[in-house]
This record gives C-alpha cells, sequence and structure tokens, in this order.
C-alpha cells in the first residue's frame, strides 16, 4: 500500500488531523498559487472574473438542461426507456433529497470545469435506494491503489472525514495529469486569468480617480521642512480625492506632471477584450455565448452554435454518459443498460432548424408522426393514428417490385 494510502488509513484509524485543503502547502495540489502577474489565481477567485464565470455557467447549464435517461438495449438492436429502473429516476429527476436533476449536473459540472474534476458520493437513502450526493473537489483527495482502483479521502463541510472506493463515487473527469490527478484549467492557464483580474482591477482604480492618472507635482522653490510636505500632500488628498475627485486643482507656483499610462496608450480595452477571447478558448465556449458579438454575423452563428454543439457539449456529453455507466451499472447491467442524454434539447430555442429536422425525418420513414409529438412533449394521436411510417416511391431498395405504371386513358370514351 503506498504511503498516502496507508496514511488515510491510519488517519481514519487515530481520529489524528490532516492538513486542510486551504493550507497554503497544499494550494498547488488544489489549483491555486501566483504566478508573473503577482496576483493569486484560484478557482473561486477566477470565478470573480466575468469571462471566466460567463463562460463555467454556460457549460454547467447546458449540462443541466439536457435530458438524461437509463434505457434498454432491445435484442433487434432498438432500445426502449427503462422507466421503471430505480437509477433512471435518480439520474433523470432526483439525485438526492434536496437537488433536482438539472441543479446536481450544474453543480457537479461547475467543479469539473474549474477544477478538473467532479465528483459525488453514491450513498443510500433510508429505503435503501441510491442517490447521489455532491463532494466538493477542494475537500477530495484521490489515490489510486494497487489492484488499479482508485481511493478517496473526503472532508464534508463540517470537518468529517471518510475514506470512499471506487465504486462508493461518481467521477466527472475534465481534465486529469496521469488518469487520475486532476488538472485544473485555471492552475494551467493563471496568467490568462491574471491578466483579466489586473485589466478590471485597473479600470476600477482608474474610473475611482475620476478617470485622472496619477503624476507628479513640481514646485519652484523646494519645501522647507518635510512637515510641510506632509501637510502638503494630505491637504491635497482631502480635497482632491474620494468624494473631491472630480474637481480641478489650482496650484500656483507648481507644474503638474502625470506618470501613468492613459486608458489609450494601454489599449486597455482591447486588453480586456483579448483577455474575454481567451478564457472562451479555453472552455471552447464560442464568443457571443460569452456576450461577444463583434464578429458575430446570422451565418457565422449558427455554424458556431452547431460547432458548440458537437466540439464542446459532445464531449462533455460523452463523459458523463460513460462515467454514469462506469459507476452506477455492474457489468453485467452493461451489457443491456446505457445512459443517453438528448441533446435535440439544445434545437429548442430554434424552431426553424426542429421544424426542418423533424420534416426531414416523417419525409425519410424513420420518424412517425408519434415520434415528433413525443420529442415536442405532447401526448400520441388516439387510436394508433399516428404510428405509421412514409415510405418514399423512390426509395425502395434495388430489385424491388416497382409500382405498377397508370393505365393509359383510352381517347375515344372522353374520361
Amino acid at each position: 500500500m503506498s504511503g498516502f494510502l496507508q496514511s488515510l488509513f491510519e488517519s481514519r484509524a487515530t481520529g489524528g488531523p490532516i492538513a486542510h485543503p486551504r493550507d497554503p502547502v497544499l494550494a498547488d495540489w488544489f489549483g491555486g498559487g501566483s504566478n508573473s502577474a503577482g496576483v493569486a489565481v484560484s478557482p473561486d477567485s477566477a470565478m470573480r472574473t466575468a469571462g471566466v464565470y460567463v463562460c463555467v455557467r454556460v457549460l454547467a447549464d447546458t449540462m443541466g438542461m439536457l435530458p438524461c435517461r437509463l434505457f434498454r438495449r432491445l435484442s433487434d438492436g432498438s432500445k426502449e426507456r427503462a422507466d421503471g429502473h430505480l437509477l433512471d429516476r435518480v439520474v433523470a429527476r432526483n439525485p438526492n433529497a434536496w437537488q433536482s436533476a438539472s441543479e446536481f449536473r450544474s453543480l457537479v459540472t461547475t467543479h469539473a470545469a474549474l477544477r478538473g474534476v467532479g465528483y459525488a458520493k453514491i450513498a443510500l437513502r433510508g429505503d435503501g435506494r441510491r442517490m447521489l450526493v455532491p463532494m466538493h473537489t477542494d475537500r477530495t483527495r484521490v489515490e489510486q491503489a494497487d489492484d488499479g482502483t482508485l481511493v478517496y479521502e473526503y472532508r464534508d463541510a463540517k470537518g468529517k472525514r471518510e475514506v470512499l472506493l471506487q465504486d462508493e463515487v461518481l467521477r466527472i473527469p475534465y481534465l486529469t495529469r496521469d488518469g487520475v490527478q486532476p488538472l485544473s484549467p485555471i492552475r494551467q492557464h493563471a496568467e490568462t486569468v491574471a491578466q483579466a483580474s489586473l485589466g478590471k482591477s485597473f479600470t476600477n482604480t482608474f474610473l475611482k480617480n475620476g478617470g485622472r492618472p496619477s503624476g507628479i507635482i513640481k514646485f519652484a522653490v523646494p519645501f522647507s521642512s518635510n512637515d510641510q510636505r506632509k501637510k502638503f500632500r494630505e491637504s491635497f488628498h482631502e480635497q482632491f480625492t474620494g468624494s473631491q475627485r472630480g474637481m480641478t486643482p489650482i496650484l500656483e507656483g507648481a507644474d503638474y506632471t502625470p506618470i501613468s499610462v492613459s486608458n489609450d496608450d494601454a489599449q486597455l480595452i482591447d486588453l480586456l477584450k483579448m483577455s474575454l477571447l481567451d478564457v472562451c478558448r479555453i472552455y471552447r465556449v464560442p464568443p457571443h455565448m460569452a456576450g461577444d458579438l463583434e464578429r458575430a454575423t446570422w451565418g457565422n452563428i449558427e455554424h458556431q452554435q452547431i460547432g458548440f454543439a458537437v466540439h464542446t457539449m459532445g464531449i462533455w456529453v460523452t463523459g458523463w454518459e460513460q462515467a454514469l455507466s462506469l459507476c452506477l451499472l455492474t457489468e453485467k447491467e452493461q451489457e443491456t443498460l446505457f445512459f443517453e442524454f438528448n441533446l435535440a434539447a439544445m434545437l429548442r430555442g430554434d424552431s426553424a432548424a426542429q421544424s426542418a429536422s423533424f420534416l426531414a425525418g416523417r419525409q425519410g420513414g424513420w420518424l412517425s408522426i408519434d415520434d415528433v409529438r413525443g420529442m415536442l412533449n405532447m401526448n400520441k394521436l388516439p387510436d394508433g393514428k399516428g404510428t405509421d411510417y412514409l415510405q418514399p416511391l423512390n426509395y425502395t431498395p434495388v430489385g424491388a417490385d416497382k409500382p405498377a405504371p397508370p393505365k393509359p386513358q383510352d381517347p375515344t370514351n372522353g374520361n
């Protein structure tokens, strides 16, 4: 057993203290740390940056919006919803006693997007049914045992510590160093986040000072003493800073020379825009979804939306589906059961694209009226009237009997 695992079990047996996750010694472990700008960057502080906040919200809200159900594979290759299965209820509706499925997925996705991985404890309710309890990544440590399985040490908000085995934890990885240890995007791109934070801080300070840069006051006659210099400085600050910063100072016998770089010279607006784009690149979020419409057009937004669904959310959805199957289903159950998200929910706001998709499916013969109504949360037509599938005549298989041509009309009978 490795030293880390041994320390876990020894701590559990003796109740001895271990370092708290907020300990500076463990800052690097949990994704905190400084950078060349001298600004400490952590997942929590990064969320105070608008670009990080909005990108993480886009990912988390989208994952929470998408429906997820448990399906059963049938012998003919088709599938059906496993409505009566207890795990379908856990994942689709009530993961625990206080969260909806949407809220739970949004929270775990937020943890993963900021810290590289999201966790949830697989616990039991009072009636024996399973439930999923979110575990904060900052209070969770993971190690790989000699047999390849994962072992977790988790400390809850009250400081209670427990050791969990692999089959007791749902693990949603985003990025890892070695397949086990999480790799925080915020830690990897601390310079980018710090740049955005410093740009905003500079703007706030500049506006706080009334848009006036700092500078030097030069007097033709020097002060007679340090006390006189101090009194002038205090008097100047009292009259022309704070609530009085909009007033114009009149200095007789003195010259004022600004020493700060102006916003135009610093290209602050361009810097803030570039910082937002950099964060969008980190999370693969289209700029228009983060509020940057400078280069957006009607044409490229549609393609960016498709790219977001395929190359961003498709990756997240696949990770969630496989993690749910791996952690919640036995190997035997995985042969017939699987979890699946419905990405069609992303088209709910685009009625034209949704209608075109349904029309193509209906005319192509792979959707019935009841299939379409079901996707729109509508009831089936009564008496089985919506179960038929269309079969276009020019789609008949090669070698199949062709429909008989219409009989020619007799020109003599007038019909």
